[in-house]
């Protein structure tokens, strides 16, 4: 877990965006349409509930929102962010000789 590794939740958050975009092989925000109605709210029970089971996920929102009060996620910052780690990912690589086997 990331945050046992001393992650803070924005790097976390980050970190999830940047690992979830190389699953998909896109960036799944760039394909997503409007809404056409709105989504319905959870109740506040549902809400607990998800928080316990889930509460680093809770954090993690709670914090995006805190810092991006537009909304939670700020798909331009994020996507910059993804490929910056990924061209210092492959810049090491490169510097350290890596070749696949």
């Amino acid at each position: 877990e990331l945050r046992r590794g001393g992650f803070s939740y924005d790097l976390v958050h980050y970190a999830m965006h940047a690992l979830g975009h190389r699953i998909w092989g896109f960036s799944p925000e760039a394909f997503s349409s409007p809404a056409t109605q709105a989504a319905e709210s959870p109740s506040p029970d549902e809400l607990a509930r998800a928080a316990a089971l889930f509460p680093h996920v809770v954090a993690i929102a709670q914090d995006a929102a805190m810092r991006n009060p537009a909304g939670a996620c700020d798909t331009e910052r994020e996507f910059d962010f993804t490929l910056e780690l990924l061209l210092d990912a492959f810049d090491r690589l490169r510097a350290e000789g890596w070749s696949s086997r």
